[in-house]
């Protein structure tokens, strides 16, 4: 991907989504019909078809985790991103 520091600054890029779902804690798998992650998402990054797991939608998550509390079942995580590495004296 070539990727130019204007367009990042502009928010023309955006990172890729750090955001982890273990569809096996998720009560859609249950056939359970839950929105509240989805809800909670204010750039509808995340979609539910009734009685189903979500579907992440990764070009419009910021990484907020503004879901992930709103998540009843735990099913969602924030990925925590790499330590940079020090810089060389």
């Amino acid at each position: 991907m070539n990727l130019s520091r204007r367009a990042l600054l502009r928010g023309r890029v955006r990172p890729t989504a750090p955001l982890a779902l273990d569809a096996s804690r998720c009560l859609g798998r249950l056939g359970v019909v839950c929105t509240a992650c989805a809800d909670a998402c204010g750039e509808r990054a995340l979609t539910v078809p009734p009685g189903q797991v979500p579907t992440l939608h990764p070009g419009r998550c910021t990484g907020c985790g503004d879901c992930v509390p709103a998540c009843p079942g735990a099913a969602l995580s924030l990925d925590s991103p790499q330590p940079e590495p020090p810089c060389p004296p």
